[in-house]
């Protein structure tokens, strides 16, 4: 294990560990993740619907 390898898995833990902590504490839902996946989602589909033609876009929306 290199020096950087063994840092970045320090950093890692300390973030799990934070994580668990404000989960524990309320601080993060339960289903964050589930909502943060959603959200990515809707980022993804709206940034690769950009590159059709804004009738159709508009078109969908409508819809």
């Amino acid at each position: 294990m290199t020096e950087g390898s063994a840092a970045l898995d320090d950093v890692l833990e300390r973030l799990q560990q934070r994580i668990e902590r404000r989960r524990a504490d309320g601080t993060y839902p339960d289903d964050l993740e589930v909502e943060l996946a959603a959200h990515y989602e809707r980022i993804v589909n709206a940034r690769s619907s950009l590159g059709r033609d804004p009738a159709s876009r508009l078109g969908e929306r409508i819809d």
